[in-house]
């Protein structure tokens, strides 16, 4: 029932008060009872208090404002340790774009060729240049996606789970749409699962948080270590 926008990235996710509630919505959509944590969990709940956290900067770190810097010194000091970010992880963010943009501009070609004038305009920017990036440079783009998603293996060798930004400061206003992606590109594009946990609150009242990522169909691991992550640094920083 929702409506395909990238064949190669579109992914389903959740909403909700806690993880316990994240869990238990993705297994009711799966019917894999594996993922639900908390009293009636799960065969696949065990426990998480002994993941091996990695804390991933990535290439964008220059961008994180004041907030979320403080609350990954206060993370550090409880939890993981730092993992470089491989050379063939920056370019991920440009090459998630070109596909996101060639794969939408064929799944709403019908939308903007006939209600482009309730498209924003955003949007209409977007599907414009979708329509430029012809199918021989997309086939490169989906090789490449592979190979990266086949070397992301590599970043859980020593991990089960990393910690990463989510975004580069305080949650946006609603009038202000659902805000920047950058500090997601390139999971979306490997195809790990992401946790966003609000672990305190910025400069202006408003939610700051990291993501938890985990190794490709490893939802179930990210789920627990969120959880148990989530309890041992709520009160602890932010």
């Amino acid at each position: 029932g929702v409506k395909l926008m990238s064949d190669t990235l579109d992914t389903v996710g959740g909403f909700a008060r806690t993880v316990e509630d994240v869990a238990l919505l993705a297994a009711v959509l799966t019917g894999d009872e594996g993922l639900r944590l908390g009293e009636g969990a799960g065969i696949g709940a065990t426990d998480a208090s002994g993941a091996r956290v990695g804390l991933f900067r990535g290439p964008h770190w220059d961008m994180v404002g004041d907030d979320v810097r403080a609350l990954w010194e206060g993370v550090a000091r409880h939890v993981g340790r730092e993992v470089a970010s491989p050379d063939w992880f920056a370019p991920l963010t440009a090459l998630q774009i070109d596909v996101m943009q060639h794969e939408a501009a064929r799944s709403l070609a019908w939308e903007h060729a006939n209600r482009s004038a309730q498209l924003s305009d955003r949007m209409r920017a977007l599907l414009d240049t979708g329509a430029t990036i012809d199918g021989g440079a997309h086939r490169r783009d989906i090789e490449a996606t592979q190979i990266a998603r086949r070397r992301a293996e590599m970043l859980f060798e020593h991990h089960d789970v990393l910690l990463a930004p989510s975004a580069a400061g305080e949650a946006g206003l609603w009038e202000e749409g659902t805000g920047d992606p950058l500090f997601g590109r390139a999971w979306t594009l490997l195809g790990l699962p992401c946790l966003h946990l609000p672990l305190g609150v910025g400069a202006t009242g408003l939610p700051i948080g990291l993501q938890v990522v985990g190794a490709m169909g490893d939802d179930a691991r990210v789920l627990r270590a969120g959880d148990w992550l989530q309890g041992l640094l709520r009160n602890r920083v932010g």
